[in-house]
């Protein structure tokens, strides 16, 4: 009886069929009006036997997730012995959401935010998740489009929960819901407000690929966690190379200081076929001559996919016996050297950092691309 109950109280005890209808608390003129028919028409929420939907009525978390599942078009079978819930929260964890499992508590609109955005397979999390609901036109706030107007402490209401999910579909246009990823999203996506993201798959491993190579040669070097490159920092630049339109443009970066100055470290840049998804090419600039060659043997890895094949290339190839003498050199020279579809270049420039008569500092270049 009591599962019965927390049904009706959510979903309503009507009976009602899945057609537009009118409620006694719910007129035309009401903000969520369109979004409340909507939830209806779809056979995801219904009102009540009085005529009324109750759009203020707090939500509680495991009724939040029901109602999105549901309105993803998921279909759950109950469980044996386990809450009726449980199989909706079965859903939500097999996609990775942020759920809480408080069941009966309230849920929160940040906490609301942090479960719609992981539906479109991304992982953000606080004012994160917020900035992006609004970026992305998921939600206007509550009493104004900003990260402080959209209220992430408050309590989600009825009306507000079906219009938030509608929101979600209208935008994607699909009733598929995406898979959270582990890691967090990279921080462009905060801010991108138009839809030429990361959205193939083959890209979004690549560029984690090539980060984890990219990674574990700074860790060969000896140099700690807080010089790694992360996938959440990456900025994005569209048409980088020569108007190029098919490239996707992905760029990290290092700095240091020390007393007097700032001191680059590196530059990470990975440029993806927004086709493919595949690499075509990735450039590392370094201000560090000592590690220069773990560095560019991490790039070699992260290109070719394949660390036992990288090896090989790099110690058979020109680099191996000619970084070294060009590390000493006084004048910039260049080294190249060609493997299956990729070419490698070496540069090493010397910058004067002041003026013509102040100190020099050495800018190690690395670059494969695609030929």
């Amino acid at each position: 009886m009591s599962i019965i109950l927390l049904v009706a109280v959510f979903f309503g005890a009507s009976s009602t069929s899945a057609q537009s209808k009118t409620f006694k608390d719910v007129d035309a003129s009401f903000w969520g009006y369109e979004a409340i028919q909507w939830g209806i028409e779809q056979n995801i929420v219904k009102g009540y036997d009085d005529d009324t939907f109750r759009p203020d009525r707090i939500v509680s978390e495991e009724e939040f997730i029901v109602l999105l599942v549901r309105a993803f078009g998921i279909t759950v079978s109950p469980l044996e012995n386990q809450r009726w819930s449980a199989p909706y929260y079965i859903v939500a964890r097999q996609h990775n959401l942020p759920v809480l499992s408080t069941y009966i508590a309230p849920i929160n609109r940040q906490n609301v935010a942090e479960i719609i955005v992981g539906t479109r397979g991304v992982n953000f999390m606080g004012n994160d998740a917020i900035a992006y609901m609004l970026n992305k036109g998921l939600s206007k706030g509550k009493s104004s489009a900003t990260v402080e107007g959209y209220e992430g402490q408050g309590m989600l209401t009825r009306a507000e929960a079906v219009a938030f999910i509608k929101n979600v579909l209208d935008k994607t246009g699909s009733k598929t819901m995406g898979v959270r990823p582990q890691e967090k999203s990279p921080n462009f996506l905060l801010t991108q407000t138009e839809e030429l993201q990361i959205t193939n798959p083959k890209a979004i491993e690549a560029l984690h690929q090539t980060i984890r190579y990219f990674n574990d040669g700074l860790k060969q070097t000896g140099l700690d966690s807080s010089y790694y490159a992360g996938f959440e920092t990456l900025t994005f630049t569209e048409n980088l190379y020569n108007g190029d339109s098919n490239s996707k443009v992905y760029n990290t970066s290092k700095s240091v200081k020390d007393s007097s100055s700032v001191k680059f470290v590196y530059s990470l840049t990975i440029t993806t076929n927004a086709q493919s998804g595949e690499i075509d090419r990735v450039s590392v600039w370094v201000h560090d001559q000592e590690r220069v060659k773990d560095i560019v043997l991490s790039t070699i890895y992260a290109l070719m996919q394949d660390a036992e094949k990288s090896k090989q290339f790099y110690e058979k190839s020109q680099f191996s016996s000619s970084i070294d003498s060009e590390l000493k050199a006084s004048e910039n020279k260049s080294i190249s050297a060609t493997e299956g579809p990729y070419k490698a270049t070496y540069f090493l420039m010397k910058i004067r950092e002041v003026s013509k008569g102040g100190p020099s500092t050495s800018v190690h270049t690395f670059e494969m691309k695609k030929v």
